[in-house]
């Protein structure tokens, strides 16, 4: 393989589809779970339902003890099935705020982590029109109707600012309707389903899905500087 990527959660999902695109390399996407085909996963409203009562799906990981608050314990949701979290999260899509992105740009030296630039990115994996006709799907909340709509209201007339979208980056401050990634029927849209299922669909061929796949080791060479990964470890699952 020329790639190896450890992980088909969100990131690696697109990632794969985006190296795939070249047909003169071949690429490993290696998950530790099997299918993501649970019956909880494709409608987006029973995210909570997959989450509570499907705990294989997730890797139960707790943070370490917070000062702050007690040192209590939390549990950390993880998706560990195909498409990661994006097959078991509340499809939320908010991208944050320009301001935060040139800041740390700004710090780390990094130019290309610009709120423009990153912004171009995020347009590239919703475009409608992508030349591969694979895009994360969005939609705006179904029910903008009934208590949502007055509650919004409620806020307009206490003079808190209605944002028509609150994705363009400028300002998070107010209120609006939530953006989902999903289908118009509400199915979820994960990075697994648009991305590598989608390649895969394509035909294209070098691009391999290896499930119950845990990785124990990456192989460094230490001739180089900094050292190369060229291998990995793992072990069936299954």
């Amino acid at each position: 393989f020329d790639f190896i990527i450890v992980g088909a959660g969100a990131a690696g999902g697109v990632l794969a589809e985006r190296l795939s695109r070249n047909p003169n390399v071949q690429i490993a996407l290696l998950e530790a779970c099997g299918q993501n085909t649970h019956p909880l996963v494709d409608p987006s409203d029973k995210w909570f339902e997959l989450i509570k009562t499907v705990p294989e799906l997730e890797w139960g990981f707790l943070n370490e003890p917070l000062a702050h608050l007690g040192g209590r314990v939390y549990h950390t949701e993880l998706g560990k099935m195909l498409g990661g979290c994006s097959s078991h999260n509340a499809t939320n899509w908010v991208l944050g705020n320009h301001l935060d992105f040139d800041t740390w740009a700004e710090i780390e030296g990094c130019d290309r982590w610009n709120g423009k630039d990153v912004w171009k990115l995020y347009d590239q994996l919703t475009n409608k029109n992508d030349e591969e006709g694979l895009y994360m799907p969005v939609e705006y909340a179904k029910q903008q109707k009934g208590w949502s709509t007055n509650l919004i209201q409620s806020l307009k007339d206490h003079r808190v600012p209605f944002l028509e979208n609150y994705n363009l980056g400028q300002q998070q401050l107010g209120v609006g309707f939530m953006q989902f990634n999903v289908y118009p029927d509400f199915t979820r849209g994960n990075s697994y389903r648009v991305f590598v299922d989608g390649a895969l669909k394509k035909g294209r061929s070098n691009l391999h899905v290896i499930t119950h796949a845990e990785v124990t080791k990456i192989e460094l060479d230490d001739s180089v500087n900094p050292p190369r990964a060229i291998g990995i470890h793992y072990f069936d699952t299954s």
